[in-house]
């Protein structure tokens, strides 16, 4: 997920999808929306809103077995001119 930047939000009048934009480390830009997975942990994406995308990540407990954990991305501000 570090390497992971929210650079933006879409929202369409009469739209129920909210969109994020996220930039990778190789600098490609991916278009996500809710239900979508991100990242090496099968984050799944649980919300999207102007400032954050809220996920939940499927991580190994260290006793043979998984357990769920809340992650966010914050929007960037380091992209804004």
């Amino acid at each position: 997920m570090d390497t992971l930047v929210l650079i933006g939000y879409i929202k369409k009048e009469h739209d129920p999808i909210n969109w994020g934009l996220i930039k990778v480390a190789s600098g490609k830009i991916h278009r996500v929306k809710k239900g979508n997975y991100l990242g090496k942990n099968y984050g799944k994406i649980i919300d999207i809103s102007s400032a954050k995308i809220d996920i939940m990540e499927i991580i190994p407990n260290g006793q043979g077995g998984w357990e769920e954990r809340a992650a966010s991305i914050a929007l960037s501000k380091a992209d804004e001119k």
